[in-house]
């Protein structure tokens, strides 16, 4: 279990720091890598991450569906922004850093495939 409100950057382990980064931004890699590069000169195709409020609701309805058990992650903040943008709370402070994690995934994956057929989207940004 992490521990989001476990207080301020200065005072987390590295283990704690790494658990974060793997938990929020390490499944939006693993998968963009898997599909992205097999689906890059597919015209007309897209991908799209998605996080947050839409993460939760998504991502539990479609593994509910499949039988299969999901732990989600909102990553929004008392709906003032993604929490990688704007830490409402600076004992939130892990929860920030994985979730400006996840959009540097996406802005790699956006960077990478520029030009080709592909687009690469997020949700909610």
């Amino acid at each position: 279990m992490l521990h989001y409100q476990g207080g301020t950057l200065t005072k987390q382990p590295l283990s704690e720091f790494m658990k974060v980064l793997l938990n929020l931004a390490g499944a939006h890699f693993v998968c963009c890598s898997a599909f992205l590069p097999l689906m890059a000169e597919q015209q007309g195709s897209s991908y799209t991450f998605i996080a947050g409020q839409y993460a939760f609701s998504l991502a539990a309805a479609i593994c509910h569906s499949a039988g299969l058990v999901v732990h989600c992650i909102c990553l929004r903040m008392h709906n003032a922004g993604s929490a990688g943008e704007k830490l409402m709370d600076a004992n939130a402070s892990l929860m920030s850093v994985g979730s400006s994690a996840m959009y540097g995934v996406v802005n790699a994956a956006r960077l990478e495939f520029k030009g080709k057929p592909i687009r690469v989207c997020a949700l909610p940004r």
